[in-house]
């Protein structure tokens, strides 16, 4: 039985969505209506470990900023703090919570990842 990777909505208006244990999940709620799905990593085949690392994370530092990146910019320390956190505080006062289907630091994959996005009260 493979797990899946479960996003949790905040009440209200609450339920979740279920992914692929390789994809992120996602739910954000925005003016009071959940938005979810699940999201696929890029295709990293032929790449070194470190491309990997990097490749992957440009493209979490991108979907959970809503900043555009290119897949080979340099991931500072701060970037990889806060994708190792699971938190981050967009523009717009939203807080988003997330942990990403492989591990910042080495780029390889973990069990189970869910990234959730609420507004801040």
């Amino acid at each position: 039985m493979t797990i899946k990777n479960v996003c949790t909505c905040p009440d209200p208006p609450g339920g979740s969505i279920r992914c692929e244990p390789h994809q992120a999940a996602y739910c954000r709620v925005l003016n009071g209506v959940a938005d979810s799905g699940c999201i696929d990593p890029p295709d990293t085949a032929g790449m070194t470990s470190e491309e990997v690392k990097n490749r992957l994370n440009n493209w979490a530092l991108e979907f959970v900023t809503g900043i555009s990146r290119r897949t080979d910019d340099p991931v500072g320390p701060m970037d990889e703090q806060m994708l190792a956190s699971g938190v981050y505080h967009d523009a717009l006062g939203r807080e988003i919570r997330f942990r990403l289907p492989w591990d910042v630091a080495t780029g390889k994959p973990i069990s189970v990842a869910t990234v959730t996005v609420t507004s801040r009260a």
